[in-house]
Protein backbone atom coordinates (compact mmCIF):
# COMPACT_ATOMS: atom_id res chain seq x y z
CA UNK A 1 0.00 0.00 0.00
CA UNK A 2 1.42 3.55 -0.78
CA UNK A 3 2.20 5.69 2.28
CA UNK A 4 0.34 8.40 3.15
CA UNK A 5 2.16 11.41 1.39
CA UNK A 6 3.27 14.19 4.49
CA UNK A 7 4.01 16.36 2.09
CA UNK A 8 2.15 19.74 1.25
CA UNK A 9 1.82 23.03 3.29
CA UNK A 10 0.24 23.68 6.72
CA UNK A 11 -3.19 23.97 5.06
CA UNK A 12 -3.15 20.38 3.71
CA UNK A 13 -2.41 18.90 6.96
CA UNK A 14 -5.62 21.48 8.57
CA UNK A 15 -7.51 20.44 6.13
CA UNK A 16 -6.67 16.73 5.97
CA UNK A 17 -7.38 16.91 10.26
CA UNK A 18 -10.65 18.61 9.76
CA UNK A 19 -11.82 15.99 7.11
CA UNK A 20 -10.80 13.28 9.69
CA UNK A 21 -12.64 15.12 12.46
CA UNK A 22 -15.81 14.89 10.41
CA UNK A 23 -15.53 11.13 9.51
CA UNK A 24 -15.12 10.12 13.54
CA UNK A 25 -18.24 12.46 14.25
CA UNK A 26 -20.25 10.98 10.98
CA UNK A 27 -19.25 7.76 12.03
CA UNK A 28 -20.41 8.23 15.93
CA UNK A 29 -23.90 9.34 14.53
CA UNK A 30 -26.31 5.99 14.18
CA UNK A 31 -27.42 4.92 10.84
CA UNK A 32 -31.04 6.30 10.98
CA UNK A 33 -29.94 9.58 11.41
CA UNK A 34 -27.57 9.31 8.86
CA UNK A 35 -29.61 8.64 5.74
CA UNK A 36 -33.03 10.09 7.09
CA UNK A 37 -32.06 13.12 8.54
CA UNK A 38 -28.55 13.98 7.16
CA UNK A 39 -28.70 12.76 3.94
CA UNK A 40 -31.91 14.82 3.19
CA UNK A 41 -30.32 18.25 4.38
CA UNK A 42 -26.71 16.91 1.93
CA UNK A 43 -29.40 16.87 -0.86
CA UNK A 44 -30.67 19.93 -0.14
CA UNK A 45 -27.37 22.18 0.54
CA UNK A 46 -25.92 19.99 -3.30
CA UNK A 47 -28.87 20.38 -5.46
CA UNK A 48 -30.57 23.74 -4.11
CA UNK A 49 -28.09 26.00 -2.41
CA UNK A 50 -24.60 24.94 -4.19
CA UNK A 51 -26.70 23.15 -7.59
CA UNK A 52 -23.03 20.82 -7.56
CA UNK A 53 -22.63 20.49 -11.32
CA UNK A 54 -25.96 21.29 -12.33
CA UNK A 55 -25.17 22.29 -15.60
CA UNK A 56 -22.74 19.12 -16.29
CA UNK A 57 -26.09 16.92 -14.76
CA UNK A 58 -28.72 18.45 -16.96
CA UNK A 59 -26.52 18.75 -20.56
CA UNK A 60 -25.51 14.84 -19.52
CA UNK A 61 -29.09 13.73 -19.08
CA UNK A 62 -30.17 15.64 -22.51
CA UNK A 63 -27.67 13.97 -24.26
CA UNK A 64 -28.47 10.65 -23.46
CA UNK A 65 -32.33 10.81 -22.82
CA UNK A 66 -33.37 13.16 -25.76
CA UNK A 67 -36.71 11.17 -25.75
CA UNK A 68 -37.98 11.98 -22.22
CA UNK A 69 -39.39 14.49 -21.18
CA UNK A 70 -38.13 18.13 -19.32
CA UNK A 71 -39.57 16.81 -16.38
CA UNK A 72 -38.91 13.16 -16.67
CA UNK A 73 -35.05 14.11 -16.76
CA UNK A 74 -35.92 15.95 -13.94
CA UNK A 75 -36.73 13.05 -11.58
CA UNK A 76 -33.96 11.67 -12.78
CA UNK A 77 -32.01 14.60 -11.85
CA UNK A 78 -33.38 14.99 -8.32
CA UNK A 79 -33.23 11.11 -7.85
CA UNK A 80 -29.27 11.17 -8.75
CA UNK A 81 -28.65 14.17 -6.15
CA UNK A 82 -30.39 12.15 -3.37
CA UNK A 83 -28.35 8.85 -4.06
CA UNK A 84 -25.27 10.91 -4.45
CA UNK A 85 -25.67 12.46 -0.79
CA UNK A 86 -25.86 9.17 0.30
CA UNK A 87 -23.03 8.40 -1.65
CA UNK A 88 -20.94 11.06 0.28
CA UNK A 89 -22.02 9.86 3.73
CA UNK A 90 -21.40 5.89 2.50
CA UNK A 91 -17.17 7.58 1.71
CA UNK A 92 -17.44 9.22 5.26
CA UNK A 93 -18.99 6.23 7.40
CA UNK A 94 -15.91 3.94 5.66
CA UNK A 95 -14.09 5.43 8.19
CA UNK A 96 -15.30 4.17 11.02
CA UNK A 97 -18.29 1.11 10.07
CA UNK A 98 -17.45 -2.25 11.33
CA UNK A 99 -17.18 -5.49 9.71
CA UNK A 100 -20.15 -6.40 10.17
CA UNK A 101 -22.06 -3.49 9.44
CA UNK A 102 -20.41 -3.80 5.93
CA UNK A 103 -21.41 -7.06 5.72
CA UNK A 104 -25.02 -5.78 6.17
CA UNK A 105 -24.65 -3.03 3.83
CA UNK A 106 -22.93 -5.06 0.74
CA UNK A 107 -24.28 -8.38 0.30
CA UNK A 108 -22.44 -10.59 -2.53
CA UNK A 109 -24.63 -13.29 -4.21
CA UNK A 110 -22.72 -15.53 -5.87
CA UNK A 111 -19.82 -15.47 -3.71
CA UNK A 112 -19.26 -19.09 -3.03
CA UNK A 113 -19.24 -19.98 -6.99
CA UNK A 114 -17.36 -16.85 -7.53
CA UNK A 115 -14.46 -17.45 -5.11
CA UNK A 116 -14.35 -21.20 -6.56
CA UNK A 117 -14.08 -19.68 -10.35
CA UNK A 118 -11.24 -17.41 -9.24
CA UNK A 119 -8.87 -19.51 -6.54
CA UNK A 120 -5.59 -19.49 -6.83
CA UNK A 121 -5.51 -17.14 -10.19
CA UNK A 122 -5.43 -13.56 -10.44
CA UNK A 123 -8.90 -11.72 -11.67
CA UNK A 124 -9.91 -8.21 -12.55
CA UNK A 125 -13.02 -6.77 -10.75
CA UNK A 126 -14.78 -4.25 -13.17
CA UNK A 127 -16.43 -1.92 -11.66
CA UNK A 128 -18.04 1.74 -12.15
CA UNK A 129 -19.19 4.75 -10.37
CA UNK A 130 -22.26 3.13 -10.27
CA UNK A 131 -24.38 2.36 -6.75
CA UNK A 132 -21.95 3.24 -3.63
CA UNK A 133 -18.56 2.09 -5.33
CA UNK A 134 -16.24 3.10 -2.42
CA UNK A 135 -17.85 -0.05 -0.75
CA UNK A 136 -15.69 -2.24 -2.81
CA UNK A 137 -12.57 -1.10 -0.90
CA UNK A 138 -13.81 -3.42 1.85
CA UNK A 139 -13.71 -6.55 -0.48
CA UNK A 140 -10.80 -7.76 2.09
CA UNK A 141 -13.66 -8.53 4.42
CA UNK A 142 -14.99 -11.13 1.82
CA UNK A 143 -11.90 -13.81 0.14
CA UNK A 144 -9.05 -14.68 1.41
CA UNK A 145 -6.95 -14.24 -2.02
CA UNK A 146 -5.25 -10.61 -1.78
CA UNK A 147 -6.77 -7.50 -2.93
CA UNK A 148 -5.51 -4.71 -4.86
CA UNK A 149 -7.18 -1.45 -6.30
CA UNK A 150 -6.20 0.71 -8.83
CA UNK A 151 -6.59 4.80 -8.30
CA UNK A 152 -5.54 8.04 -9.66
CA UNK A 153 -3.67 10.10 -7.58
CA UNK A 154 -5.74 13.42 -6.34
CA UNK A 155 -4.73 17.01 -6.75
CA UNK A 156 -5.82 17.47 -3.42
CA UNK A 157 -3.56 16.51 -1.02
CA UNK A 158 -5.61 16.11 1.92
CA UNK A 159 -8.38 14.64 0.00
CA UNK A 160 -5.87 11.73 -1.83
CA UNK A 161 -4.66 11.41 2.59
CA UNK A 162 -8.07 10.66 3.58
CA UNK A 163 -9.25 8.03 0.43
CA UNK A 164 -5.60 6.61 0.89
CA UNK A 165 -6.70 5.86 4.40
CA UNK A 166 -10.61 4.60 4.24
CA UNK A 167 -10.07 2.36 1.33
CA UNK A 168 -6.60 0.22 2.67
CA UNK A 169 -8.64 0.44 6.25
CA UNK A 170 -9.83 -3.44 5.67
CA UNK A 171 -6.47 -4.10 4.01
CA UNK A 172 -7.49 -3.48 0.46
CA UNK A 173 -3.60 -2.67 -0.99
CA UNK A 174 -3.89 0.35 -3.42
CA UNK A 175 -1.99 0.56 -6.36
CA UNK A 176 -1.72 3.66 -8.37
CA UNK A 177 -1.98 3.69 -12.32
CA UNK A 178 1.06 4.85 -13.14
CA UNK A 179 2.65 1.85 -11.44
CA UNK A 180 -0.30 -0.82 -12.10
CA UNK A 181 1.68 -2.83 -15.14
CA UNK A 182 5.15 -3.26 -12.77
CA UNK A 183 3.07 -4.35 -9.77
CA UNK A 184 1.04 -7.36 -12.44
CA UNK A 185 4.31 -8.28 -13.55
CA UNK A 186 5.92 -8.49 -10.04
CA UNK A 187 2.97 -10.52 -8.73
CA UNK A 188 1.21 -12.25 -10.99
CA UNK A 189 1.48 -15.93 -10.04
CA UNK A 190 0.33 -14.51 -6.73
CA UNK A 191 -3.49 -14.51 -7.14
CA UNK A 192 -4.34 -11.05 -6.61
CA UNK A 193 -7.85 -9.95 -6.98
CA UNK A 194 -7.47 -5.76 -8.60
CA UNK A 195 -10.69 -3.59 -8.88
CA UNK A 196 -10.65 -1.41 -11.74
CA UNK A 197 -13.31 1.82 -12.42
CA UNK A 198 -12.85 2.51 -15.71
CA UNK A 199 -15.92 4.45 -16.90
CA UNK A 200 -14.55 8.10 -16.30
CA UNK A 201 -13.44 9.92 -19.57
CA UNK A 202 -9.91 9.07 -20.88
CA UNK A 203 -7.36 11.92 -21.51
CA UNK A 204 -6.55 12.14 -25.40
CA UNK A 205 -3.48 10.70 -24.81
CA UNK A 206 -3.91 7.86 -23.02
CA UNK A 207 -4.38 4.11 -24.03
CA UNK A 208 -8.37 4.30 -25.48
CA UNK A 209 -11.30 2.87 -28.04
CA UNK A 210 -14.25 4.65 -29.13
CA UNK A 211 -17.47 3.00 -28.80
CA UNK A 212 -21.31 3.41 -28.80
CA UNK A 213 -22.05 4.27 -25.19
CA UNK A 214 -25.52 5.23 -23.69
CA UNK A 215 -26.78 6.34 -28.04
CA UNK A 216 -23.62 8.58 -27.74
CA UNK A 217 -19.61 7.76 -29.55
CA UNK A 218 -17.69 7.59 -26.03
CA UNK A 219 -14.49 6.65 -25.46
CA UNK A 220 -13.27 4.38 -22.82
CA UNK A 221 -9.86 3.12 -21.19
CA UNK A 222 -8.31 0.04 -22.43
CA UNK A 223 -5.72 -0.19 -19.30
CA UNK A 224 -8.10 -3.32 -17.54
CA UNK A 225 -8.21 -4.82 -21.21
CA UNK A 226 -4.64 -5.06 -21.86
CA UNK A 227 -3.37 -6.33 -18.11
CA UNK A 228 -6.03 -9.03 -18.90
CA UNK A 229 -4.88 -10.30 -22.36
CA UNK A 230 -1.07 -9.96 -21.32
CA UNK A 231 -1.20 -11.20 -17.95
CA UNK A 232 -3.80 -14.11 -18.79
CA UNK A 233 -5.98 -12.55 -15.81
CA UNK A 234 -10.03 -13.39 -15.95
CA UNK A 235 -12.58 -9.92 -15.62
CA UNK A 236 -15.24 -10.40 -13.76
CA UNK A 237 -18.15 -7.41 -14.22
CA UNK A 238 -19.58 -6.25 -11.01
CA UNK A 239 -23.56 -6.03 -10.77
CA UNK A 240 -24.61 -3.81 -8.31
CA UNK A 241 -28.28 -3.34 -6.82
CA UNK A 242 -29.55 -0.84 -4.60
CA UNK A 243 -32.03 -2.87 -2.13
CA UNK A 244 -32.39 0.33 0.54
CA UNK A 245 -30.70 3.49 1.40
CA UNK A 246 -26.96 2.50 2.47
CA UNK A 247 -27.62 -0.70 1.14
CA UNK A 248 -26.80 -3.23 -1.84
CA UNK A 249 -26.09 -6.64 -3.10
CA UNK A 250 -24.50 -7.42 -5.84
CA UNK A 251 -23.00 -10.54 -8.19
CA UNK A 252 -19.68 -11.31 -10.31
CA UNK A 253 -20.23 -12.35 -14.04
CA UNK A 254 -17.27 -13.09 -15.97
CA UNK A 255 -17.19 -11.54 -19.21
CA UNK A 256 -13.30 -12.67 -20.33
CA UNK A 257 -12.07 -15.98 -19.08
CA UNK A 258 -7.76 -14.81 -19.72
CA UNK A 259 -7.15 -17.26 -22.53
CA UNK A 260 -9.91 -16.68 -25.44
CA UNK A 261 -8.54 -14.73 -28.52
CA UNK A 262 -10.62 -11.65 -28.85
CA UNK A 263 -10.18 -9.14 -31.46
CA UNK A 264 -8.92 -5.60 -29.48
CA UNK A 265 -11.52 -3.33 -28.27
CA UNK A 266 -14.07 -6.69 -27.19
CA UNK A 267 -13.85 -6.97 -23.33
CA UNK A 268 -14.32 -3.24 -22.89
CA UNK A 269 -16.73 -3.27 -25.04
CA UNK A 270 -18.56 -6.30 -23.44
CA UNK A 271 -17.79 -4.04 -20.16
CA UNK A 272 -19.46 -1.04 -21.58
CA UNK A 273 -22.70 -2.91 -22.17
CA UNK A 274 -23.16 -4.66 -19.27
CA UNK A 275 -22.69 -0.99 -17.57
CA UNK A 276 -24.89 1.06 -19.99
CA UNK A 277 -27.68 -1.79 -19.33
CA UNK A 278 -27.67 -0.95 -15.44
CA UNK A 279 -27.75 2.83 -15.63
CA UNK A 280 -30.60 2.79 -18.41
CA UNK A 281 -32.52 0.32 -15.78
CA UNK A 282 -31.40 2.74 -12.70
CA UNK A 283 -30.23 5.67 -14.46
CA UNK A 284 -30.21 7.82 -10.80
CA UNK A 285 -27.36 5.39 -9.73
CA UNK A 286 -24.56 6.53 -12.26
CA UNK A 287 -22.30 9.38 -11.68
CA UNK A 288 -24.35 11.84 -14.06
CA UNK A 289 -21.50 14.74 -12.77
CA UNK A 290 -18.57 13.78 -14.64
CA UNK A 291 -17.76 15.28 -17.98
CA UNK A 292 -17.92 12.07 -19.68
CA UNK A 293 -18.48 13.46 -23.29
CA UNK A 294 -15.98 16.17 -23.17
CA UNK A 295 -13.88 15.28 -26.35
CA UNK A 296 -15.12 16.32 -30.30
CA UNK A 297 -15.77 12.74 -31.67
CA UNK A 298 -13.68 12.59 -34.98
CA UNK A 299 -15.76 12.39 -38.28
CA UNK A 300 -14.48 8.82 -39.12
CA UNK A 301 -15.26 7.50 -35.52
CA UNK A 302 -18.44 8.79 -36.04
CA UNK A 303 -19.09 7.38 -38.99
CA UNK A 304 -17.71 3.97 -38.24
CA UNK A 305 -19.52 3.45 -35.30
CA UNK A 306 -22.80 4.42 -37.67
CA UNK A 307 -21.77 2.12 -40.29
CA UNK A 308 -22.37 -1.09 -37.80
CA UNK A 309 -18.14 -0.93 -35.98
CA UNK A 310 -18.87 -2.04 -32.86
CA UNK A 311 -15.01 -0.42 -31.85
CA UNK A 312 -12.62 1.94 -33.32
CA UNK A 313 -9.21 2.33 -32.19
CA UNK A 314 -7.83 5.56 -32.23
CA UNK A 315 -6.94 7.27 -35.21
Amino acid sequence: MPKESTKGGLGSRVGYGMLIALCRVVGALPAWFLYRCLSPALYFLLYKVVGYRKKVVRGNLALVFPDKTAEERRRIERSFYRHLSEVMIDMVDLMSITPQQVRRRLVIENRAEHDARTAGRGWIAALAHYGSWELFAAYPLYTDAPTASAYRPLHNRAMERLMLRSRSRFGMRLVRMQDLARFLASHRTDGYALGMIIDQSPQVRSSNVWLEFLGRPTRFFTSMERFAVKYGLQVYFFHLRKTARGQYSGWFEMIYDGVEEIAEGEVTLRYARRLEQQIRERPQLWMWSHRRWKHAVPDEVRERLANGEQTVMPM
